[in-house]
């Protein structure tokens, strides 16, 4: 049964797990980043969910089919936070080194917890920063060149999960003071969020079934209330 818990009490027991929340600056705690103190709690339930399902796993004793249908929730329940908060994605890899060009694309899978809001003069909405997020260059091993080289890496939203959390980028690197500064830059969010732009063409198949009754629905009331407005 779930038991209320002192905020107080909890404060205290992440401050132990991670220390880093705990260091003080003239007797007064410093200030933390609030993205690295989700991650540290998600990744603390992912793990404590998981350590319940394979205990609960290793004590039952039933029928085999039984045994299949509790190992099947238990899988659920030690990926909890994956179900609620993960987003899987379809991951485009493109060469983008002058002699690799001709490379053929690499596409694999990832799952990730969170979508990226670039904070940027060129995005001054939510939507242009995920865009630019869901677009990034990085460095891996290139089997054609044999060597280290760079790669456009595009995603796209595979699967979308039940609570969807944005983090925006509001670090960046200056050269100039060989430093990390924020960007002081107002993001302008639309009332109600829709991704479907950003998910992979399956997904969209998948949405465009209740996209279009939920459209249907809504030009139905849209209509019914300009009439009555008339009336």
């Amino acid at each position: 049964p779930l038991r209320p818990g002192e905020p107080y009490t909890f404060l205290q027991t992440l401050r132990t797990a991670y220390p880093q929340f705990a260091e003080n600056q003239e007797g007064r705690f410093m200030q933390q980043d609030a993205e690295e103190c989700l991650s540290q709690l998600m990744n603390s339930l992912r793990n404590r969910l998981a350590d319940s399902a394979s205990t609960t796993t290793s004590s039952s004793s039933t029928s085999s089919s039984a045994s299949a249908s509790a190992s099947s929730s238990s899988d659920s329940a030690g990926n909890a936070i994956d179900r609620l908060f993960g987003i899987d994605m379809n991951v485009e890899y493109a060469c983008a080194d002058p002699e690799g060009i001709e490379e053929e694309h690499s596409f694999t899978t990832e799952r990730t917890t969170k979508l990226r809001c670039n904070v940027s003069p060129e995005a001054g909405t939510l939507m242009a920063g995920l865009r630019l997020g869901l677009q990034e260059q990085v460095e891996k091993f290139s089997n054609s060149l044999n060597r280290q080289a760079l790669y456009k890496k595009i995603n796209l939203i595979k699967r979308l999960p039940s609570y969807l959390t944005v983090q925006f980028m509001r670090f960046a690197w200056r050269a100039d003071t060989s430093q990390k500064a924020k960007v002081l830059r107002a993001v302008k969010f639309p009332f109600r969020m829709d991704v479907y732009d950003l998910c992979a063409p399956e997904l969209k198949a998948a949405l465009d079934v209740h996209r279009g009754e939920a459209e249907a629905i809504s030009q139905y009331e849209l209509k019914n209330r300009h009439l009555n407005v008339k009336g």
